[in-house]
């Protein structure tokens, strides 16, 4: 595993909704395709090719019958995610500084963190309106990945969210993957 596999894995846990269930539809195969997800994710195509290798290979993704496009095995992701990713992948905050709120405040919704007082943990980056501490991204085409697609940001801040060893993050993880 390497940090970009996880990165690829919540790209494909995010382009799959309930709004784009229709397998036979060209457009949704075409975000599936391996120049789309290195495009989506910054990470280059012949990267993309080996990660999705691995990720057949430990079982976190498979490919569908019908349509061969890869598809991330949801219940290995979010056990290896909530119970393995902070071992692997640790992450510790750094001094503060300027960027994009990650971790359990930056979740939508009612996943969302409130930690009253305390900064919110913040990729580095300069155009962010967020400060706090910063956090290492998991991988470093992260950030610009979280700017085009909301649902893989919230994503990503919950698995640093995990990472950090916020409270619940686990199950705050969980609910951000079940959509």
């Amino acid at each position: 595993m390497k940090p970009q596999d996880i990165l690829l894995l919540l790209k494909l846990v995010s382009i799959q909704t309930p709004e784009r269930d229709d397998w036979t539809d060209p457009a949704l195969i075409a975000l599936h395709s391996v120049r789309a997800l290195a495009l989506s994710t910054g990470i280059s195509k012949s990267e993309v090719a080996l990660s999705l290798q691995r990720s057949f290979a430990n079982g976190l993704a498979r490919r569908d019958v019908r349509t061969d496009i890869p598809l991330p095995v949801r219940p290995a992701l979010i056990e290896f995610l909530t119970h393995g990713l902070r071992y692997v992948y640790p992450a510790t905050p750094g001094p503060l500084t300027r960027g994009m709120m990650t971790g359990g405040a930056a979740i939508p919704g009612p996943a969302r963190l409130t930690a009253g007082d305390a900064l919110a943990p913040v990729w580095p980056d300069p155009a962010g309106r967020g400060g706090g501490p910063a956090v290492v991204p998991l991988f470093w085409s992260a950030p610009d990945a979280a700017r085009e697609d909301a649902r893989l940001y919230a994503l990503l801040a919950a698995v640093d969210g995990v990472r950090l060893g916020e409270p619940d993050a686990a199950k705050r993880l969980a609910a951000v993957i079940a959509g």
